[in-house]
């Protein structure tokens, strides 16, 4: 793990642009990976298997928290039957520099997809509406990714979008922050007021009037001539300084959206707010 933030302040080095900030960034800026796999509960909600893709990418001690704590979870179902039901998994990992000579490695959030379900029993995208990079941000270069909290109506339209996390993947001085991250969130969440969706056709949320989706909006600037900037998939560590979750009343976003976690989602996809399944222990780590 030393290694590895060694190179988070490397790279927080190499990304401060603003001079007379740097031991002010270095508090800030972490390094973030997700994780995914797979995670069988039983009827009674008990983890009673689990899977990691990718897990030879991930160092030793990212792989003991995960098996210290996983088989420790309990859920709570929406599905009775007396059977296992298998979930998609996806949870973000964080390490951050404590001091010169110590680090820490946690779980931070996690998300849970049902692994079950056909296309027709969820929401995903049918014409996607690329944002137009903002101004304020671009002319000063910073890039980062907004998390969205989308309410998807009955007939398909997008009727509410919040931006309800931005990290920055530039490094801005604190006073600086909010700005870019209001910046940045309007712009992704005035383009998904135009996107339109397949909403659910059959299975047990086929009959609601809406639904909540999380769709990741990534700002990246691409230099003509060089190459194309890639974005960290599952595995990959991101190294980015973290902005504060929005809190959404529950009358926004409704208790299964709550239940989620804003960042534990890959870049690239939509995923449904609404779970067979609901974390009732704490994550762990630390």
């Amino acid at each position: 793990m030393r290694m590895l933030m060694a190179a988070v302040l490397c790279a927080c080095l190499g990304l401060i642009s603003f001079a007379g900030h740097a031991d002010d960034l270095r508090k800030q800026v972490v390094a973030s990976t997700l994780v995914t796999g797979t995670v069988k509960i039983s009827p009674e909600g008990k983890v009673d298997g689990y899977t990691i893709d990718q897990a030879a990418k991930l160092p030793p001690a990212a792989r003991d928290l995960l098996d210290k704590n996983i088989p420790a979870w309990t859920f709570e179902r929406t599905i009775t039957l007396p059977v296992d039901i298998t979930e998609r998994m996806t949870i973000r990992l964080l390490a951050k520099a404590v001091d010169d000579k110590h680090d820490t490695i946690s779980i931070v959030s996690a998300s849970f997809d049902d692994d079950f379900k056909s296309v027709d029993e969820t929401v995903h995208s049918d014409k996607r509406v690329q944002p137009l990079y903002p101004g304020i941000s671009l002319n000063a270069r910073v890039t980062g990714t907004v998390y969205t909290l989308v309410l998807v109506g009955k007939d398909g339209h997008t009727e509410k979008a919040i931006a309800e996390q931005v990290n920055l993947r530039t490094a801005v001085p604190t006073v600086a922050q909010e700005r870019f991250r209001k910046d940045l969130g309007y712009a992704a969440t005035k383009a998904l007021q135009s996107w339109t969706w397949h909403v659910p056709t059959s299975g047990r949320s086929a009959s609601n009037s809406s639904w909540w989706v999380r769709v990741p909006v990534v700002f990246s600037i691409h230099v003509y001539g060089t190459p194309e900037p890639k974005q960290p998939g599952p595995g990959d560590w991101d190294v980015y300084i973290p902005g504060p979750r929005v809190v959404v009343t529950a009358g926004e976003g409704g208790s299964d959206a709550h239940a989620q976690a804003s960042d534990a989602i890959a870049d690239g996809t939509v995923h449904l707010a609404d779970s067979s399944v609901k974390l009732t222990t704490p994550l762990g780590g630390g």
